[in-house]
């Protein structure tokens, strides 16, 4: 395919809360040729300002009507958390003519903005008066093999750039462009200041049609000082700012810093709006703290799919032949920019290939993109519910968790596997979501704490539900969650049981031992099973069964291994004296239905994902439902 030049657009740094225009109000701008305009003007003092909102906005053409990226931000996700805001972004550079950088000023806050909302929305509530500075627009060219800052120098802004990064790479119908750039003005903040930061960038196309399913794969970036220490940075953790500006050094899993070799690390994760393709980008920026470069490198690897790579997390097989991008970047050369290199020279950043001599896989930790592996034939799925997915759960203020299966398999609406957050239309008792809805990262799931869940949206169990704790029962239940960091004596994930004698139905809990627990009916009836052993605390997993209760078979699953057997139960699906009667809850997340007490989940459970099927699965299909996600946390 023939090559379309990318880059990334130069970060923005807006400096105070306020706008400042000329004589008759007209928002400043100047050509960004190296020079600026000038401003003798005052700027306005806005004290309590908590955090502020911005729109940017990269497009192309005469009168900017073909956009390329479109982002809304705030001070408190990508900047100082007071006003000012980052963000690296990619253009074009295929366009005729140059690229043009938009930005406005939403609105500023005097309390940290939960839901900020999408690019365009009407501003959040709350909103402090404020002297509004309008939209600012940059010309910018969008050089290959060039940096090209875009400064914005009206009053509220200082100058910032980002390098940009060409496309260097084309492989089949993948195409890619990286760097490393170590050379920019400071972006991260470093308490009250703007410290010194390095940015990893990489962006690729998978075709140049709008399905072709890009899919990007990246591993840790580690920045290795030798005896000085080493520091980590997830790249799947989150978006933004990882870590609080100075705290590195405690604030794992997302960033591993011991030695505080970082004052911060951000994530800047996107697909670009140009129409018929899908460009996806991911830049890592580090803020570096250590006095000393000279001993440090920057190492991490990446490359790109449209699925071809298999399930997640991706490895190339051993022996197999497929191209990657390799940063190992000796910082002792900065302050400088390196572009990719593909004249096959041991540059900081090149072009490598697997070999057809390796005798083990080359594997990729992380993946930001479609997912590859489809949910399992024959089908059977009747509720599937994903915090990370936006059609599941749209963000903050949204009262539903919404099933995703458009046609369950029972023959059901798909809103009847629905839940409501509480059990009424309130927030008391609802839930907290975390993380970017849509993201489909680690960081997207609920909270509970004690009192908060979701109940089935329209009050009833379907007779699908019902008949999980029934003589012939059929069913495999898929949960994603993760363990509190203290066991009480019970936690329920989901059911329908109020756990006493003349109220059957079936729970899957945590314990006090500690494990992780499937009971289907009440006590004495039905089934008891404890599934692996001792859960470790604030740790992600899949926890699943599938069972066949006529066939006399089933299994339970957790994190990838099979458990037919727990102490001296053995779980062969045989139900013991079933009734028959319905459960008289209704099915809920987060406890075990009706709400009963001390069976909460406690304040630092979390539960991701729900998949629920109508039908056993085959073993190769539970393991084909871990490979669907397990990528996503690292797993």
């Amino acid at each position: 395919m023939a090559s379309r030049a990318r880059a990334l657009v130069a970060s923005f740094a807006l400096l105070g809360a306020g706008g400042c225009v000329a004589e008759g109000g007209a928002p400043l701008t100047s050509d960004d040729g190296g020079g600026h305009v000038a401003v003798s003007v005052a700027a306005l003092s806005l004290p309590g300002v908590h955090d502020a909102v911005w729109d940017l906005r990269v497009a192309t053409g005469a009168s900017a009507e073909t956009t390329v990226v479109t982002k809304r931000l705030t001070a408190s996700g990508y900047g100082d958390g007071v006003a000012s805001a980052s963000y690296v972004a990619p253009c074009d550079a295929s366009a005729v003519g140059d690229n043009t950088v938009e930005l406005r000023l939403i609105g500023i806050y005097g309390a940290t903005v939960a839901d900020a909302g999408a690019y365009g929305d009407p501003a959040p509530g709350g909103k402090l008066d404020a002297v509004d500075p309008g939209l600012l627009a940059k010309k910018a060219t969008c050089a290959p093999n060039g940096d090209t800052p875009v400064r914005f120098d009206v009053a509220v802004m200082r100058p910032a750039n980002q390098g940009f990064f060409d496309v260097a790479v084309s492989f089949e119908d993948v195409f890619c462009s990286a760097k490393y750039d170590c050379a920019g003005e400071p972006l991260l903040y470093d308490g009250a200041a703007r410290g010194a930061t390095h940015v990893l960038g990489l962006a690729c196309s998978a075709g140049a049609t709008a399905d072709a399913a890009t899919r990007l794969h990246l591993t840790n970036v580690t920045v290795d000082c030798g005896v000085n220490g080493v520091a980590t940075v997830d790249p799947a953790s989150g978006t933004g700012n990882l870590c609080t500006s100075g705290a590195t050094a405690s604030c794992a899993p997302r960033v591993t810093d011991p030695s505080g070799l970082l004052f911060q690390a951000a994530v800047f994760q996107g697909v670009d709006d140009l129409p018929g393709q899908d460009v996806r980008y991911w830049n890592v920026a580090l803020g570096v703290a250590t006095a000393s470069l000279d001993a440090c490198t920057v190492r991490a690897r990446a490359t790109a799919d449209d699925g071809s790579l298999g399930d997640e997390p991706v490895a190339v097989a051993a022996g197999a032949v497929y191209p990657y991008i390799d940063w190992a970047v000796p910082l002792v050369g900065c302050p400088a920019s390196f572009p990719v290199a593909t004249d096959g020279s041991a540059a900081p950043v090149a072009v490598a290939y697997t070999t057809t001599s390796a005798t083990d896989p080359t594997p990729f930790a992380h993946t930001f993109g479609p997912a590859a592996t489809p949910a399992p034939a024959p089908g059977g799925l009747v509720m599937y519910l994903d915090a990370g997915d936006a059609a599941s759960y749209a963000g903050a203020g949204e009262q539903l968790w919404k099933n995703l299966v458009a046609a369950p398999a029972d023959g059901r609406a798909q809103a009847d596997y629905d839940f409501q957050l509480g059990p009424s239309s309130g927030t008391g008792d609802d839930p907290g979501f975390h993380g970017v809805a849509g993201a489909r990262s680690a960081s997207e799931y609920f909270t509970f704490g004690g009192g908060l869940r979701f109940i089935l949206a329209r009050g009833a169990n379907t007779p699908f539900i019902n008949s999980i704790h029934k003589d012939g029962a059929r069913y495999t239940m898929v949960l994603w969650v993760r363990t509190p960091a203290s066991f009480g004596m019970f936690g329920n994930y989901l059911g329908t049981s109020g756990w006493a004698a003349g109220n059957p139905g079936f729970l899957y809990s945590f314990r006090n031992g500690p494990r992780h627990q499937l009971s289907v009916l009440v006590q004495a009836n039905g089934v008891m099973a404890a599934i692996g052993g001792a859960p470790s605390a604030s740790t992600v997993y899949m926890m699943a069964a599938s069972v066949d209760e006529p066939g006399a078979t089933g299994f339970l699953y957790l994190n990838g291994a099979y458990d037919p057997v727990s102490g001296s139960d053995t779980f062969d699906a045989t139900y013991v004296n079933p009734p028959t009667s319905d459960s008289g809850c209704a099915m809920e997340i987060g406890n075990a239905g009706c709400g009963v007490g001390d069976n909460y989940l406690p304040a630092d459970a979390r539960v991701y994902a729900v998949r629920i099927f109508n039908r056993a699965l085959t073993k190769a299909e539970m393991d084909a439902e871990w490979a669907l996600m397990r990528g996503r946390f690292g797993l």
